[in-house]
């Protein structure tokens, strides 16, 4: 015949304490509905619950796979809380006191709940904008310099061109005959001459130019004629 014999209920993430089932209590759906001991679902009382039995002479007996779930049922006078009875029988048929384990049902306005998604929703979308702008922004600054290389080896490249094809039409703009036939210059030195024998060259080639020119002006080629 049993001396003491008692239910306690676990403490641990998995288990809900006091009047209130904490989150993520273990087999939280077997409190849905009327759930009892013969759910198909398998039940494990030892997750939250333990059962001993002290017996005459001291000697403890484990009934925790012993336990039995009841349905769940509302507290009488007190809104929003539920239980659920828990019981124990040793091997005579004893029973032990019940034990409940309670939970507190918090209504939610459903509404107000969706407010509060949608601002949320709100804060995070603004954050993200703002900080693809910060990204943009940053591969802006690291490669402007690196587009800029390019634009000016292009404008290179091209008044290069202009040189070779048309020199004429470079008279119009001295900074690119410069920077076209200094261009030449250095791709046919290989890089190797010096920067004073580039000036004397531009130099000499660009006052060829402006004679010529000239010359041609002064011979009427650049007028129509009746």
């Amino acid at each position: 015949m049993a001396m003491t014999m008692a239910i306690q209920q676990l403490k641990g993430d998995l288990c809900g304490h006091g009047y209130a089932a904490g989150p993520g209590a273990a087999d939280d759906d077997d409190f849905e509905g009327e759930g009892d001991a013969s759910d198909s679902r398998e039940w494990k009382p030892e997750v939250c619950f333990t059962a001993t039995d002290v017996e005459y002479g001291g000697r403890v007996v484990d009934l925790t796979a012993n336990i039995t779930r009841g349905a769940l049922e509302k507290i009488p006078g007190r809104e929003g809380m539920w239980r659920v009875p828990h019981n124990v029988k040793d091997a005579s048929g004893n029973s032990a006191k019940v034990f409940y384990y309670k939970i507190a049902v918090e209504e939610v306005d459903v509404l107000e709940s969706l407010q509060g998604s949608a601002e949320i929703l709100h804060q995070e979308m603004s954050e993200l904008f703002l900080m693809r702008i910060a990204v943009a922004a940053l591969l802006v600054l690291l490669l402007f310099p690196l587009v800029w290389r390019v634009l000016m080896f292009v404008r290179v490249v091209l008044a290069a061109a202009k040189v070779v094809f048309f020199p004429y039409s470079m008279i119009s703009s001295r900074e690119d005959f410069k920077l076209g036939y200094g261009f030449l210059l250095r791709v046919k030195s290989m890089g190797m001459g010096s920067a004073i024998d580039r000036e004397r060259k531009i130099a000499t080639y660009w006052a060829r130019l402006i004679d010529e020119a000239d010359a041609y002006d002064e011979n009427g080629g650049g007028h129509d004629t009746d």
